[in-house]
């Protein structure tokens, strides 16, 4: 994905005719057919009224029949803003005013021109909103059309489409992951760039997750299928990027509320300047130019960019409004387990008691824990990965407390302090930890204690300090954790101040409290367990959501990857986008009202006005897009 967005040069050229729905170049085709048809029509006059002169009611005829025909659309969208009272729709109502007037007039050559200039401008224009609007939709080529399905049969070539969730698929050195599946057989790396933004390829084997619209490298994989391709995670972030670049920003919504006053104001001032000058041509070129097509576009284009940007770091924004909150936030909400810490046990250290070596330790704990599924088993099985252990026998697993079995020098205890002591065994003091520790015993001898912990994710106290440069007061840890761990990791990283031994109920309540004195708070969370506190959020961020419905369900925006330092950016890319915005409002202001000036002075003739009327939206559409280049250092 990221070797796809480098310039908008390229995004145009490959995606352009993807972000076109079929509606949409229906709708495209049959309007320029519609102003070549009218633009020979008026070619004719000319030739008409070249090789007849002293006939010019019949060219009169001609021309008329010409504006007619490049009008009709534009009376009729005009006539639907009248009903629906949408300001997408004022353009045509003020040149319908200037074509009215125009025809009355008797200006049949200017009412056909008009349109016809106008045509070829605002097709110039959709295509540059739809070069930028491509990065998103060229996600969609993300998708691959094709996969190979292994049967009983062999291997077959079928639609990525009719694959369900159970199928077997074969996915070669090269080939794009058309669904989402499990690592079947295998080895290999994928990039995965294209959901998460990370460049690093992720090394896969069997069980491993992967991801529809990922690139497997080096290895063949053969994958179980478990999500049809319109179920996964992919699918998801398109359709989600559908229904944000649909959602009005504030900006969007100030211009809805003003423009059932901005027709009626262009109107007074178009007649004061007939009143005035007794000129009508000033009056048809006032209508002309106020079209508010830069007005219009100030928020959206700005917004497409932003998103475009988002999307290929592996950001979703779920509603343009969150990117609008996010440069105000003055609180940062972390929760810990998952987000500012790895979500992993791992071996910390071995404490032998006696004369017991720590391999010996770590060897009779791999031995009980081997066929475990429970996170201090997993933690010491890898931990012991290169050791050579016993597999034993008759395994009993104690919900909760820990697990017993027949090894081949007699019984294996493997659990927690208490357990232990209730079978009968005598312990040593506990060592300080503030992780789990997992007491080890053979027959009636205890062995020694293993220390698991949660690391603090890498780049986490980096993450934070750029946070911080944006500004933001106050950053909080909220945990579940015991208060001793919570402390430990809020001095390590620089947090202002910890809530520990949390429930999601408690979560909520510190949100809700955090909040108080229209405070903007940012919740940062997994998506799974504080749900609560990410929906109470003004913004909540879900961390690693790629493969996660609940994180992207739940969360405002949704990091793909684990990459904390995309916060930063997130926030950076919000406050740029927001200045963008403002700065697009004066540009578009600033010509609108220049241009109405040159129209009502007879400067701007209305032909002229119909080429400059989109300098504007051209002005907007360009300073929108300095967003695509953002990046934190800027």
């Amino acid at each position: 994905m990221k070797n796809t967005m480098k310039t908008t040069a390229q995004q145009v050229e490959r995606f352009t005719e993807s972000a076109l729905t079929d509606k949409e170049q229906k709708r495209m085709s049959l309007r320029m057919g519609t102003m070549i048809f009218a633009g020979m029509i008026w070619l004719s006059g000319i030739i008409y009224r070249w090789c007849f002169p002293e006939f010019e009611s019949v060219t009169g005829i001609i021309m008329l029949i010409g504006a007619v025909i490049a009008s009709f659309n534009i009376f009729l969208n005009a006539l639907k803003g009248f009903i629906s009272k949408s300001p997408y729709n004022m353009m045509e109502q003020l040149v319908s005013l200037a074509l009215l007037a125009s025809i009355a007039k008797g200006d049949y050559q200017i009412a056909i021109l008009i349109p016809l200039i106008m045509s070829v401008v605002h097709f110039l224009e959709e295509r540059s909103i739809l070069g930028a609007k491509s990065a998103i939709e060229g996600l969609k080529t993300l998708q691959a059309e094709e996969a190979c399905l292994i049967t009983q049969e062999g291997e077959h070539t079928v639609k990525a489409e009719v694959l369900l969730p159970g199928d077997i698929i074969l996915i070669r050195p090269g080939d794009m992951i058309p669904a989402d599946g499990e690592v079947a057989e295998g080895n290999s790396s994928i990039d995965q760039s294209s959901l998460t933004g990370e460049t690093v390829p992720e090394d896969v084997c069997a069980g491993a997750k992967v991801y529809a619209g990922t690139v497997n490298i080096q290895g063949t994989l053969k994958v179980l299928v478990t999500k049809k391709v319109d179920e996964t995670s992919l699918s998801k972030v398109v359709e989600l990027l559908k229904k944000t670049e649909q959602s009005k920003t504030s900006a969007m919504r100030i211009i809805e509320r003003y423009s059932e006053y901005y027709l009626p104001l262009i109107i007074i001032i178009a007649i004061g300047v007939l009143f005035l000058t007794q000129d009508m041509n000033r009056v048809i070129a006032i209508f002309v130019v106020a079209c508010p097509c830069a007005q219009i576009l100030v928020s959206s284009t700005a917004m497409i960019a932003s998103l475009a940007v988002a999307s290929r770091n592996g950001i979703l924004i779920k509603n343009s409004k969150f990117l609008e909150v996010l440069g105000d936030v003055k609180t940062v909400i972390f929760d810990k387990t998952g987000t500012l810490t790895a979500g992993r046990l791992d071996l910390k250290e071995v404490i032998p008691v006696g004369d017991t070596a720590r391999e010996a330790v770590l060897c009779s704990a791999a031995s009980v824990a081997w066929a475990s599924n429970h996170p201090v088993s997993r933690a010491i099985i890898r931990a012991a990965q290169d050791l050579n252990f016993e597999k034993a026998d008759d395994i009993k697993e104690n919900a909760g407390l820990g697990v017993t079995a027949m090894g081949c020098k007699g019984m294996l205890y493997l659990g927690n302090r208490n357990w232990l002591k209730s079978c009968g065994l005598e312990l040593p003091k506990e060592p300080v930890h503030y992780g789990p520790v997992v007491w080890v015993a053979e027959r009636n001898k205890v062995l020694g204690c293993i220390l698991l912990a949660d690391y603090i994710r890498t780049g986490a106290k980096e993450a934070v300090d750029l946070i911080r440069g944006k500004g933001i007061g106050r950053i909080v840890l909220v945990t579940g954790d015991r208060k001793e761990a919570a402390e430990a990791i809020k001095d390590e990283i620089g947090l202002d101040d910890v809530f520990s031994d949390c429930l999601p109920a408690d979560k909520l309540e510190i949100v809700k409290k955090e909040k108080a004195g229209k405070n903007i708070i940012l919740a940062v969370g997994d998506g799974i367990n504080d749900a609560l506190a990410l929906s109470e959020s003004d913004v909540g961020v879900a961390m690693g959501a790629m493969g996660s419905d609940i994180a992207v369900q739940s969360a405002d925006i949704a990091l793909m990857g684990n990459e904390l330092e995309k916060i930063s950016f997130v926030i950076g890319l919000s406050r740029k986008t927001k200045s963008i915005i403002y700065q697009n409002m004066v540009i578009a202001s600033s010509i609108s009202a220049i241009m109405l000036i040159f129209a009502g002075t007879g400067i701007v003739t209305p032909l002229l006005g119909a080429f400059l009327h989109n300098i504007g939206a051209f002005s907007v559409l360009l300073n929108s897009s300095r967003l695509l280049k953002f990046s934190e250092i800027s």
